[in-house]
């Protein structure tokens, strides 16, 4: 029987956060825009088993941009689900715990419904520990894609394989 697969990505990682992402943009107003190459991760994936779940969390700083909606529109090419998580500067630690704990609850969910072998998990900080923790709990797999600098306590967690992110590549814009 084939391997059931989840992913699970975190696209404020992928972009290199909310600082970087809106820095960048000033300064380089006609930079390439980074994107990842859905194809060959899929691709990628489905080497594992059958790709069950894709979901991905856009932090909604993103959502104006004209590179994000196109994001958008490719993870929907490619079937994942785009789960919005609202950010704010004028946030408190309450409110992020708050986003956090929905996407974490979200999470489990969908690996539950599911019943996945092995979980997928792109980003680079420590969200998705409690599912993690969870996953290796009830004997699933867990491989984690890193961006750019992976959280210290994902590094050093038994039972999870780490590679790098091979499918980040730049474009420019075309006018």
């Amino acid at each position: 029987m084939q391997q059931k697969v989840g992913v699970i990505m975190d696209l404020e990682n992928v972009f290199g956060g909310k600082k970087n992402y809106i820095r960048d943009r000033k300064a380089l107003p006609n930079c390439p825009y980074i994107t990842i190459n859905y194809h060959e991760l899929i691709l990628q994936l489905s080497k594992l088993g059958s790709v069950v779940i894709k979901t991905a969390f856009i932090p909604d700083y993103h959502l104006d941009k004209e590179a994000t909606q196109a994001e958008m529109q490719a993870l929907n090419l490619y079937g994942f689900f785009c789960f919005v998580a609202p950010t704010s500067t004028n946030k408190n630690i309450k409110d992020y715990q708050k986003v956090d704990r929905h996407i974490i609850e979200f999470s489990e969910f969908l690996i539950k419904s599911s019943d996945i072998d092995t979980l997928v998990v792109i980003a680079d900080d420590g969200d998705f520990i409690p599912i993690i923790n969870k996953c290796l709990d009830n004997n699933k797999k867990i491989i984690f894609i890193e961006t750019y600098n992976i959280n210290t306590k994902i590094r050093q967690h038994h039972g999870v394989r780490i590679f790098q992110m091979p499918f980040i590549e730049t474009y420019k814009k075309i006018a």
